[in-house]
């Protein structure tokens, strides 16, 4: 097991910053596993990475996997106190908040 680099790559100064994966391979869940945690159908989350909606997921050489904070923030941002509850417009009802922009 090992642990990535939580700092960005600078490289030389001047040079673009590439964001590096924090965390490590262990909080990583597969689709079975994330769907589990969320109560859902694995074959849901599969839908939702087609049509979006769903939570952000990492894809490893074919391979889809969830970091557990991205499920944890898909379900904190779907929470509602009545079903009348507005969504924000701006993203795919049901879907994780957009990342803000420069």
């Amino acid at each position: 097991m090992f642990a990535l680099d939580t700092n960005l790559c600078t490289g030389s100064p001047g040079a673009a910053s590439v964001p590096r994966f924090s965390g490590t391979m262990s909080n990583l869940l597969t689709t079975d596993q994330a769907a589990e945690r969320c109560n859902l159908s694995p074959r849901t989350l599969e839908k939702f990475r087609v049509v979006g909606g769903g939570p952000i997921f990492v894809r490893l050489r074919g391979s889809v996997r969830y970091r557990l904070e991205d499920l944890d923030a898909w379900v904190a941002a779907n929470r509602r106190r009545t079903t009348s509850d507005d969504h924000d417009p701006k993203r795919p009802q049901g879907g994780a908040p957009e990342p803000p922009t420069s």
